[in-house]
């Protein structure tokens, strides 16, 4: 009996996440995200479109809405630790925060134009972008700020990123790419090798970073911004934001819900499902596997493994039936490997339940030959406790228990 009733719980409860890596994540409100910032695998950062900001300290399974001083759209958020956070927006508005969020204070940022972009190297010194060639910068965590000279003139910045207090670039309208190396006093045009509207700008170290925005664009250097070089994504659709984790891995999120994934610096570029046809406005990773994404209505993603199923063919017999057998180990702590058989050519899904019945990752979603798989599950970000998986395949469908234990 108790079997059953698990069974009519797991099929009638809507899922709650995506597919294929990505899972929705409840973000409590349906104002556009307009960026995202971690400082670490469990504190996080999202901006709003009404002048909130919405905060994690469980790795984004929760959100708590914050109030600001102001009600404008904020499209740039960045937080250097735990505590400290800034965000900017509108009528060049800039808040920041050096409690966690428990105070937001409105700064002077001396500038009406619209902010796109803050980011600060070590909680003090920062700089924030925007419309108009907009570039200021502050030395005392916000409480001043001043307009720095902007060779490219008064088209749009709409990103910023350093490696240190001294070097760093922006990017902007019409391929823009600005360098300096002494904070902001100067800054020297480099050769974007694009006409499109370059989004966001990101980089690993002194030498090694890469641009994205529009009809698909992205662009890499290797030498500082002396030569930027462009890459083929395989996709037209505008690209908002591009993060990377070291010198092979990387993502990019746009238009529709793309996504996009490289495991070689961006010789070649993938996609992988999101779930969402939302816009996805900004993405970021702690780790090689743990990453974030959000958007449109309020849409915030998150990843656990990079984005990437990992199934894996063992074998070359060919099974009679198909067939779903029990995790090893089990109880586990954190991984476990799951091994299943199919019989027939086809789509296979198998789905990680909680004990209440809710979708919490989907680990295989694709078509498969017949053979026999497995795949690792997993349980670094959940809590200890009952877990169920089901494969279905076809008119196949089974159900079986689990136990993590930490």
């Amino acid at each position: 009996m108790k079997t059953k009733i698990t069974l009519i719980i797991l099929l009638s409860v809507a899922p709650l996440f995506s597919q294929n890596g990505w899972a929705e994540m409840n973000s409590g409100t349906l104002q556009r995200l307009w960026a995202i910032s971690f400082t670490d695998l469990n504190t996080g950062y999202a901006s709003t479109n009404n002048g909130w900001v919405i905060k994690t300290t469980n790795g984004g399974t929760n959100w708590t809405t914050q109030t600001t001083s102001s009600s404008v759209q904020l499209y740039g958020i960045h937080c250097f630790n735990a505590n400290t956070a800034w965000t900017a927006g509108d009528g060049g508005t800039i808040i920041t925060t050096s409690n966690g969020g428990t105070n937001w204070v409105l700064q002077n940022s001396g500038t009406p134009n619209g902010l796109l972009e803050i980011f600060t190297s070590n909680g003090l010194t920062g700089w924030a972008t925007g419309s108009s060639g907009t570039i200021i910068k502050t030395t005392n965590g916000g409480i001043n700020w001043v307009s720095q000279a902007n060779p490219a003139g008064s088209a749009g910045i709409f990103s910023v990123h350093f490696v240190d207090n001294s070097t760093g670039w922006v990017s902007g309208n019409i391929g823009i790419i600005l360098y300096t190396s002494n904070g902001g006093t100067n800054w020297i045009t480099q050769p974007s090798s694009t006409s499109q509207t370059l989004r966001s700008i990101f980089f690993l170290d002194a030498n090694t970073g890469w641009a994205a925005g529009n009809a698909g664009a992205i662009v890499k250097t290797t030498n500082a911004g002396v030569n930027w070089v462009s890459q083929s994504s395989g996709i037209t659709e505008a690209l908002y934001s591009i993060y990377f984790v070291s010198n092979i891995f990387g993502w990019a999120c746009g238009d529709n819900g793309k996504i996009l994934y490289t495991t070689n610096g961006g010789t070649n570029w993938s996609t992988q499902v999101s779930g969402t046809t939302n816009n996805l406005h900004g993405i970021c990773f702690s780790t090689i596997s743990l990453g974030w994404a959000c958007g449109a209505s309020g849409i915030l993603l998150r990843t656990t493994n990079g984005g990437v199923t990992f199934v894996t063919q063992i074998g070359n017999e060919i099974p009679e039936k198909f067939s779903l057998l029990q995790n090893y180990p089990n109880p586990f702590n954190p991984v476990t490997q799951i091994k299943f058989q199919t019989a027939k050519s086809g789509n296979v899904k198998l789905v990680i339940y909680d004990a209440l019945g809710r979708e919490i990752e989907t680990l295989v979603n694709e078509q498969l030959k017949p053979g026999n798989y497995e795949v690792d599950f997993h349980g670094s970000n959940f809590a200890s406790g009952v877990y169920y998986y089901k494969l279905i395949a076809g008119v196949y469908l089974d159900t079986k228990k689990m136990i993590l234990i930490k």
